[in-house]
């Protein structure tokens, strides 16, 4: 008598049968058999129908992963919440929908109000400038772009003065590392002004090997220069700070300079 399992192995189910045989007298009996079923979703079926094969540990993985993500995003948000609410950064509209006393920094339930609508879902920052660096060099930008853009910053900064700038991005990044200064010191609209006419006289061979300018920068360093000098001249800025951390460490840092 001898013993037989046969198994059968399928896309997402096992089948087996154990079976005794005895060749010699040409009889045999069925022991046992089974089948256990592996859910999987039909997407993940479609994956294996193509040859692809996704374990259910892997799927598992990955949703655990995007929660995870999903779970920290948050937690800074709330982070960030207390922080700017401590400043009193918040605008009224969004801080009135945060729970500041038991789930801090936490919206209220059923509400997520954004942070550029208003209570009437009217929309508060709705001014943007169609004047890029690319679109300089190209001489896609018209005279009346460019003074609608002076009208609007000079109008709306006056009421703000004395103002200083934060810049960011990767060619102010580029001037404030030329600039060789210590983190958290600004530059000055003098020394920019500077730049951008040292760097208006040179080519951009002249830039690439002078300046170690990659070629994507070398090309729009002098408009990118030409914007900031602008906006600071027309909202009366003298400094302009280039952050080298998060803005959310930053506040941190702050308050904790201030308060120790």
């Amino acid at each position: 008598m001898k013993n037989i399992l046969g198994l059968d192995l399928g896309t997402n189910s096992i089948g087996w049968a154990l079976i005794q045989q005895n060749f010699e007298e040409k009889y045999g009996k069925i022991v046992g058999l089974g089948s256990r079923i592996i859910p999987m979703s039909q997407d993940i079926l479609g994956e294996f129908e193509k040859g692809n094969s996704i374990s259910q540990t892997a799927e598992r993985t990955r949703l655990r992963g995007t929660r995870r993500l999903r779970e920290r995003h948050l937690l800074r948000r709330e982070r960030l919440h207390r922080v700017l609410n401590v400043l009193d950064f918040l605008p009224q509209h969004y801080a009135s929908k945060i729970d500041f006393t038991k789930r801090v920094g936490k919206f209220l339930p059923e509400t997520e109000t954004k942070f550029v609508y208003d209570d009437s879902g009217q929309f508060i920052f709705k001014e943007s400038f169609n004047i890029g660096t690319i679109r300089l060099l190209h001489n896609k930008v018209t005279d009346e772009q460019w003074e609608h853009m002076k009208w609007y910053i000079k109008t709306h900064a006056r009421d703000y003065q004395p103002l200083e700038a934060i810049g960011t991005g990767g060619n102010i990044n580029k001037i404030f590392s030329m600039s060789k200064r210590k983190e958290g010191r600004p530059l000055t609209l003098d020394l920019l002004k500077d730049y951008y006419k040292e760097l208006s006289y040179s080519s951009l061979d002249e830039r690439k090997h002078l300046y170690q300018f990659r070629e994507d920068r070398a090309d729009v360093i002098v408009p990118a220069l030409q914007v900031y000098i602008s906006i600071m001249r027309w909202s009366l800025a003298d400094e302009i700070y280039v952050p080298k951390i998060g803005l959310v460490d930053g506040l941190i840092k702050m308050l904790y300079n201030e308060r120790k």
